[in-house]
């Protein structure tokens, strides 16, 4: 087997020095990745360890002395007991920057677990410390590893690992080491009972110690075990002339402590104290001791502050290189954990006792410092942020990079100086009111600073009192950095963003024009855009519309319907062609204008109607959103109560016809959502059809949709539509989605409000691009969109407490580097057997996790520069199960998937194919349980297609059989009519098997008969007769084939009539292949650890089972187990051949070779053989799947906590 493609935990991450947050070091399972971040692509993959998983990378970059183009990499790499040094060639020329995989050290193993590791220290020679580094053991012991051979490291070395020095014996959890100087080696530990240990080793040039290692402090403080420690570069903010340094530590009590070491700076290899101390030999262990007041370190303890919702796992020192921004205080913290969320924190000094006002004073602060919380962000899905890597870009910005359970890498730039007067890259800023009638203090030119000087004055006057308060109503975008408002007094503005700059100082500043003022805007005005178009329609309370085209600066008259407008609703037929309609309140017409703005050339005027439709509403239908689809000459419109109307538009030539009055074809009116529809557009145009036009929908129940419009033509020429919902999906956002629309990568994009964040989502790429803190849905605002274009702005404006707010960004606020899965353990894996969209590599695969989640995946195309050997992408999220799913499985056409859960879940989904965005999703069916409590698992589930009898091979008339085993022992057999449209699901059959848990559900049909095969906890195999009670209810077997001949029926009781032993407890997976009419081949494995392959032969109505068992197939529970038919085997005696993939919680892939004939009598008639015995990275493996399509090799997929891909070569 090859390993082709794997998606697991990022465990350890690091940037390469001196490279600017270009290239970044990832650890997944045994493989390291190194990824460009610039254009997101992965530069090397190589598996380093045999089987042991990444747990930390260091980088250290040096140049060749010879050409200095040319520079290697050298890589340390731990893990668990091994170690491993790799060079990486870093070559420079006219053309481009390459970098190769130079050399390597076999690996080596320590004595004990690594917990932590750096290079040796640069300060003596470095011929004889390039290959070297520190190590720091699980037990709190120094290793010194290193290669000989000087600065150039040899292939196939092995690393020599010697001692140096032990601190206490404490068991620890994590560590941090740190050379203060060539000779002075400093050790945090965080051990298993809470304590933190500080201790010193100084070495000699061999790095020998030269003096008994020295323990410099006992921290103890936290409630939990330390998961975390970090020791922090020198810090300039502390006071004193000698250097500072603090430690930064987290627990499973969920706090951060920050520790003054500042000693530790000082010390010398003579110090009296010695390791063992007394205070902290004689302690006790164990959380809620009494700790004396003495050995607590209490004194030393700078800072503790919340803000996780559960464990944290790293809390990381960020370097600010210039001490003149003090924006974030003393020093700012990073911190990772159990949450999936990266927070930051700043550190700030309490001010002093003494110089607060004795009249006010306050009780003295428990701790010197502050530790505040300014940002916490959640990229990541599901739990667990793994690692972390901080470096600086070009710009001197801090750019990090974080690695999640979910296998996804995710890279942003955080603003250097938040706060501060002078930005050096500014991405994103906010102004109030008072901010909005200023500009930088000092312009650059004459039109810029006497704005500023009207505006400063105007405001002076209007804190006086002399002008009444004017209060910003609504907003409406002309590009990504210019848009107009309104205010209560009917004023109109053009306000622009505008970089200003004196000298050094780069500001922002949002500069006003006042357009006009009219009376019939007082209090009152609405507002509508087409996105980026420089034209912006305004409407009052009096029913004259008026429209602002910044191309030609002009501010006009554009039609008057004669009521108070409740809605501008605009649309982009090209360039210089747009939709409006307009809604009036209390009204039941609306108005469909057609608007054309002057081209270069013409003499009509800036912009003006063209075409005036009146259209006729239903009653309460308050219209939300529109489309035009001008092509088809029709009118899509939603509603407030979750309806769509399609009105046809006629097709008029002049704007004489005023009074035509358009009604909606009477079959379009459908309910399609529970809340407003805010969102209706149109997909990329390669997805349409010559009689089907496919319509996305969203709103405010969560939701968003897409819609086969389909257009039907009568023979007297008419026309009709009628709506088909083809997918619906729920965002991670909302519940208030506002706006959607394809960026130029023709990606998804949604925005909304969760909350009071307004949030941009990329649906595509499942990631976030912006989010900001407004206060919620409940106020006028206005959002220009963001393209895929790394450099392209977009900016949010709202109003909060009367103030207009502006949020400006350069591009999206992260990077994804690496997309991953679930964030959770993966339970189930089930391959579609249909060809994807692509028709030429493999089928959807379907995968569902504890984070109750259903993901849909597609094999990426091999031009894609993420895809490497092999990969797989996201094309569909389901969201409906509660709780973790227990079972998927696919129909034989790969049209329906069926998942099973706790609380007795069980969903029908109807998967179909939308060309040009990929898989479409609706759950078309609910079973609905007919137990009260809904406490039991559905823990395994079989389908088979049914037929009705009349049936002439028309989909309407064929449904499935399903049978559902539960966590109480019982079974139930379902029946669903995929054309029925009430969707409901019947139950047939009902019975219970014994008082064991069943695992595993079969159905066995043969010519003329219909069986049920179950496995439990037990280790047994159950037969059922499901033939013989569903022949009452009128559904038969005729040539292995079910057919149905009633459709109201009653249930009836089905009886376990046989079971025979295979294993000694439970049976956790089970595969099966009929070999003929009357004998089936099935494949478990089980708890007791090994594989058993049954032949079950069902001869005059009984069944009779002869299994070969294979003990200790693994040294650990079996938990995954798949199948195929060799169809390249040939054998003179008739004889088949299966090739079994069996995993377990070993972490072990073993592919299985067994030779049976039909006519095998018993076991001795099959022959067994191991084909290949793989390292997984897998934890936890639930689930094995393969692929077998024609012209592609054989692909076997495991899956558990993340994914892993293998290939078979075809003469194995």
């Amino acid at each position: 087997m090859r390993h082709e493609h794997a998606s697991t935990p990022v465990t350890a991450l690091s940037f390469v020095p001196e490279f600017h947050g270009r290239l970044l070091l990832a650890g997944e399972g045994p493989r390291l990745r190194v990824i460009d971040t610039r254009n997101e692509s992965i530069l090397i993959e190589k598996q380093v360890f045999r089987a042991q998983a990444i747990h930390g990378v260091e980088a250290r970059w040096q140049f060749d002395p010879q050409n200095n183009r040319n520079a290697q990499i050298l890589v340390l790499i731990w893990g668990g007991h091994s170690v491993r040094f790799v060079q990486l060639d870093y070559v420079e020329n006219a053309c481009a920057v390459t970098l190769n995989w130079s050399s390597s050290t076999v690996e080596a193993l320590a004595s004990d677990w690594i917990l932590a590791a750096t290079f040796r220290s640069e300060g003596t020679e470095r011929a004889e410390n390039a290959c070297s580094a520190i190590l720091v053991t699980a037990h709190n012991a120094l290793l010194h590893a290193y290669v000989e051979g000087g600065l150039y490291l040899q292939d196939e070395k092995l690393p020599v690992i010697s001692h140096i020095a032990s601190g206490s014996r404490s068991i620890l959890y994590s560590a941090h080491v740190l050379f203060f100087s060539a000779s002075h080696i400093v050790i945090a530990s965080g051990t298993v009972f809470g304590d933190i240990l500080v201790w010193s080793c100084f070495v000699d040039g061999k790095v020998r110690p030269v003096a008994l290692p020295q323990l410099d402090y006992v921290f103890r403080g936290h409630e939990g075990s330390i998961f975390g420690v970090h020791i922090s570069h020198e810090l300039s903010h502390l006071g004193g002339d000698a250097p500072r340094r603090l430690l930064a530590s987290c627990s499973d009590d969920r706090t951060i402590r920050v520790w003054n070491i500042s000693e530790c700076c000082a010390l010398t290899p003579n110090r009296e104290r010695q390791i063992n101390d007394a205070s902290h030999d004689e302690c006790e262990t164990g959380f809620g001791r009494d700790i004396p007041d003495d050995i607590s370190g209490a004194e030393h303890c700078g800072a503790v502050a919340w803000g996780h919702a559960s464990r944290i796992w790293g809390a990381l020192f960020v370097d600010i290189d210039d001490p003149s921004q003090t924006a974030f205080g003393i020093a700012r913290i990073i911190s990772f954990g159990e949450d999936a969320t990266c927070q930051q924190w700043t550190l700030t000094s309490r001010p002093d006792e003494a110089a607060t006002n004795k009249k006010n004073q306050k009780p003295k602060p428990e701790f010197p410092y502050a530790l505040t919380n300014v940002e916490s962000s959640n990229l990541h899905s599901g739990k667990n942020i793994w690692s972390m890597s901080l470096s600086r870009d070009q710009h001197g910005d801090l750019a990090l990079a974080t690695g999640g359970a979910d296998g996804r890498v995710v890279f942003r730039t955080l603003q250097p100086c938040l706060g501060s007067q002078g930005l050096k890259k500014p991405h994103s800023e906010s102004w109030g009111a008072d901010d909005f009638l200023k500009s930088a203090t000092a312009p650059n030119n004459s039109e810029d600073k006497e704005f500023v000087e009207r505006a400063t004055e105007e405001n002076k006057v209007r804190k006086q009192g002399a002008v009444a308060r004017d209060v910003f109503k609504c907003y409406a975008f002309l590009d990504s950095n210019k848009f107009i408002a309104s205010t209560s007094q009917g004023t109109v503005f053009l306000a622009t963003a505008r970089i200003l700059s004196e000298g050094q100082t780069i500001k922002r500043a949002l500069l006003r024009e006042k357009l006009a003022q009219f009376d019939d805007l007082r209090s009152y005005s609405v507002m509508g855009a087409p996105p980026n178009s420089g034209l912006a329609f305004i409407g009052g309370a009096t029913g004259l519309v008026r429209y602002y085209d910044n191309r030609s600066k002009t501010l006009g008259d554009l039609t008057d319907v004669g009521g108070k407008i409740a809605g501008l609703f605009t649309h982009e037929i090209s360039a210089n062609e747009f939709w409006l309609v307009i809604t009036c309140l209390g009204s039941f017409m609306a108005y469909s204008v057609r608007v054309r703005r002057q081209e270069a050339g013409e003499s009509i005027p800036a912009v003006a109607a063209t075409e005036t439709k009146r259209l006729e509403l239903p009653k309460g239908f308050v219209v939300t959103s529109v489309r035009s689809l001008v092509n088809r000459g029709l009118l899509v419109v939603g509603s407030r109560n979750g309806e769509l109307l399609v009105y046809p538009l006629s097709e008029v030539n002049s704007v004489s016809d005023q009074q035509a009055t358009l009604t909606p074809f009477s079959s379009s009116r459908v309910k399609i959502a529970t809340d407003a529809i805010t969102v209706i557009t149109g997909l990329p145009q390669s997805s349409n059809t010559q009689n089907t036009e496919y319509i996305l929908t969203a709103g405010r129940d969560g939701k968003y949709s897409i819609h086969e419009l389909n257009i039907i033509k009568s023979d007297d020429g008419g026309i009709d539509a009628q709506w088909s919902t083809v997918h619906v999906a729920t965002p991670p956002f909302g519940p208030n989605i506002e706006g959607a629309y394809f960026n130029s990568k023709d990606e998804l994009v949604l925005y909304g409000f969760r909350s009071i964040y307004f949030v941009v989502w990329n649906e595509t790429t499942q990631s976030e691009l912006m989010i900001v803190e407004c206060g919620g849905a409940h106020r006028s605002w206005a959002f220009s969109k963001l393209d895929a274009d790394p450099n392209s702005e977009c900016a949010l404006v709202w109003t909060k407490a009367s103030e207009l707010q502006m949020r400006l960004q350069c591009g999206p606020s992260h990077q994804v580097l690496q997309n991953g899965a679930h964030g959770r353990e993966i339970k189930s894996l089930a391959i579609s057997p249909a060809k994807n969209q692509s028709g030429k590599c493999g089928g959807i695969v379907a995968t569902g996790a504890e984070d109750t989640t259903i993901r849909l995946f597609l094999r990426k195309p091999v031009s894609d520069p993420n895809t490497g050997a092999g990969g797989y992408r996201c094309g569909a999220l389901l969201k409906k199960h509660k709780t973790g799913i227990q079972h998927l499985k696919w129909s034989e056409d790969g049209s329906y998937l069926f998942s099973s859960g706790g609380f007795e879940e069980f969903f029908i989904w109807r998967v179909r194919e939308i060309p040009s965005i990929g898989i479409g999703v609706v759950c078309e069916a609910i079973c609905q349980s007919p137990s009260a409590s809904h406490e039991l698992r559905i823990t395994g589930f079989d389908i088979s297609e049914v037929r009705k009898a009349t049936s002439r091979d028309d989909a309407q008339e064929s449904g499935f059989l399903i049978t559902l085993v539960y966590s109480d022992s019982t079974i139930r057999t379902y029946r669903y009519w995929t054309g029925d449209p009430e969707k409901k699901v019947e139950l047939l059959l009902t019975g219970t098997y014994k008082t064991s848990c069943l695992t595993q559900a079969y159905h066995l049909i043969g010519k003329d008969s219909f069986h049920l095969i179950t496995a439990g906890t037990d280790g047994y195999l159950g037969f059922w007769d499901l033939g013989t009670p569903l022949r009452d209810l009128g559904i038969v077997v005729s040539e292995g084939k079910l057919t149905s001949s009633q459709s109201s029926l009653e249930d009836r009781t089905a009886s376990c009539t046989a079971s025979a032993k295979v294993h000694q407890s439970t049976i956790k997976c089970f595969t099966a292949h009929e070999i003929n009419d009357e004998t089936l081949l099935v494949g478990t494995g089980g708890d007791d650890n090994s594989v058993a392959f049954t032949l079950v032969r069902h001869q005059q109505g009984k069944s009779s089972c002869s299994p070969l068992l294979v003990p200790n197939a693994h040294t650990a529970a079996v938990t995954a187990l798949a199948s195929i038919v060799d169809v390249n085997f040939k054998d003179p005696a008739g004889r088949r051949r299966f090739i079994f993939f069996s995993s377990s919680n070993d972490q072990r892939l073993k592919a299985w070779s067994l030779v049976v004939g039909e006519e095998s009598n018993g076991v001795e008639g099959m022959e067994v053989k191991l084909l290949a015995n793989e390292f997984t990275p897998i934890a936890d493996v639930s689930s094995i799947d393969v692929v077998q399509e024609d012209g592609e090799p054989i692909r076997v997929m495991v899956c558990g906590v993340g994914m892993d891909v293998w290939t078979i070569p075809e003469n194995t």
